[in-house]
């Protein structure tokens, strides 16, 4: 074989990541009004932010969300995430810098469901598989594979632990309020600056390598939350039902009183076409899969 030869799978998949790191989105039907609001200031110091945070008995570190008003979903997308309204959280509250990880949940419940622990092989791997499986997967990653029963009865057993009972989901409009940071765009990527045709180049060759990611390796949002679109989507306490946008309250919304499915939120490593803020998915209580997985709030009493 000549030495081109031997060398062409390199020079091809050289060819084809230089490709990917220039191209640019191409338009996609009424979702192409959405930008990736570049005017998001990015956190590369989240020491210099003036956060109130605190740990709990776990290492679970809270930052404050103030109280305040934002615009929620969005016009030009799909139906379930318009209309595009204003929200008032009337109440300061406490969430999690990032989501809950295999260690922590594993120190409250004495198991680990996740499909992602060490050692695990998730994918083949190939020329863009530049750690070992196995050396990016662990204690150290999003707990997944729990339903929203099995968040319910993490959270339960963790208050009976502190001797409280202010820890909990997010609501739905809590969750989006925290994400978009005092901004209102529905496609903000915050935390990192590489994009492959408009999105976050970190999560989409998460996305091909076949796993979550370590929790935190990127960039906070400016309220110094990580991971809030990417790695797992998160479950929120809300009932989904299509179209609640426009029935629910303006006040600290909550969803409907009742229903089949839950919302979860926040897009995951399985689908980084979908990382965007005002994203919305839904699933039975006792669903679980390996990009499904929950990051704590907890009320101020």
């Amino acid at each position: 074989m000549s030495p081109i030869a031997k060398r062409l799978p390199l020079l091809l998949g050289a060819v084809l990541l230089i490709a990917l790191l220039s191209c640019e989105a191409p338009p996609r039907g009424n979702m192409a009004a959405l930008s990736a609001c570049p005017s998001l200031p990015v956190v590369r110091d989240p020491g210099a932010l003036k956060l109130h945070t605190f740990a709990n008995s776990l290492g679970v570190e809270f930052v404050l969300i103030p109280a305040g008003e934002f615009l929620m979903g969005a016009d030009d997308a799909f139906p379930d995430e318009a209309p595009r309204h204003k929200v008032v959280i009337s109440r300061p509250f406490y969430l999690a810098r990032l989501e809950l990880t295999q260690a922590q949940w594993r120190a409250v419940m004495a198991d680990n469901p996740s499909k992602f622990k060490k050692g695990h092989e998730a994918f083949k791997p190939g020329w863009w598989n530049y750690t070992p499986q196995s050396e990016r997967q662990g204690d150290d990653n999003p707990v997944e594979n729990v339903s929203l029963d099995d968040a319910m009865e993490c959270i339960r057993r963790l208050n009976a632990l502190e001797g409280t009972d202010t820890y909990r989901l997010p609501t739905e409009a809590e969750w989006e309020y925290a994400a978009k940071a005092g901004h209102s765009d529905a496609v903000c990527f915050a935390n990192d600056d590489r994009r492959w045709m408009g999105y976050p180049l970190p999560w989409h060759f998460s996305g091909i390598r076949g796993n979550t990611g370590i929790a935190g390796r990127l960039l906070p949002n400016p309220w110094g939350l990580y991971d809030m679109e990417g790695n797992v989507r998160e479950w929120c306490s809300d009932w989904y039902a299509a179209g609640a946008y426009a029935a629910g309250p303006e006040r600290d919304p909550a969803g409907p009183a009742s229903g089949t499915r839950r919302v979860n939120r926040g897009g995951c490593w399985l689908d980084p076409m979908n990382l965007r803020i005002v994203e919305r998915s839904c699933n039975a209580p006792t669903f679980k899969a390996p990009f499904l997985g929950l990051r704590l709030a907890k009320s101020i009493p």
